[in-house]
């Protein structure tokens, strides 16, 4: 049968603080790419970096844009890439050097706009 077990023995995830998740991430490079559901994540990343605004409402700025972003040392981007082929190009770009500098992470994410 089931046995009950102390629910920290199932993960061991660990939520790091603001200044803990910059040390880890120091002179970093992260990449986004893909359609709004990324770009929620790509902006709740920049929140556990410390920005409190990240992804809040702005009138001027695009939906279907890429973002830059600097934390410190830390170079984060997101990549509009609302289609599959769009998603292969962005890896391409990463892969082949059109990028300034070589990722450290990155993310994919996608799927949605090629059912439309």
């Amino acid at each position: 049968g089931w046995e009950k077990q102390d629910p920290s023995s199932h993960c061991r995830f660990k939520q790091r603080d603001v200044k803990s998740l910059k040390n880890h991430l120091k002179s970093r490079t992260i990449h986004f790419a893909g359609d709004s559901i990324t770009r929620y994540l790509y902006h709740s990343f920049c929140r556990q970096l410390g920005i409190a605004d990240a992804g809040a409402y702005e009138a001027t700025e695009g939906k279907h844009q890429d973002i830059s972003r600097q934390v410190g040392d830390i170079n984060m981007e997101f990549v509009w890439a609302g289609f599959a082929t769009d998603l292969v190009e962005a890896v391409n770009n990463i892969t082949k050097g059109a990028v300034s500098k070589k990722p450290d992470l990155v993310v994919l994410g996608g799927g949605a706009w090629d059912k439309l």
